[in-house]
């Protein structure tokens, strides 16, 4: 694969993650304002290759 075509791969990976949260954002704001209680975040995706390094701790230091 040429390099500027593993860019436009990469670049539209990053656009989509950035949908993907500004969704999640309007949601939560959503929420607020209808009077709907917060709900809890998620850890944060992980693959499962760096799961098995992270120990529990760092885990939950993540989502703080």
């Amino acid at each position: 694969m040429v390099d500027h075509e593993l860019r436009k791969i990469v670049d539209k990976q990053e656009k989509l993650l950035a949908l993907r949260h500004a969704r999640e954002r309007v949601i939560q704001l959503e929420r607020e304002l209808s009077g709907k209680p917060a709900q809890r975040e998620e850890l944060p995706h992980l693959h499962e290759f760096l799961r098995q390094d992270l120990p529990r701790q760092a885990l939950e230091d993540l989502t703080r």
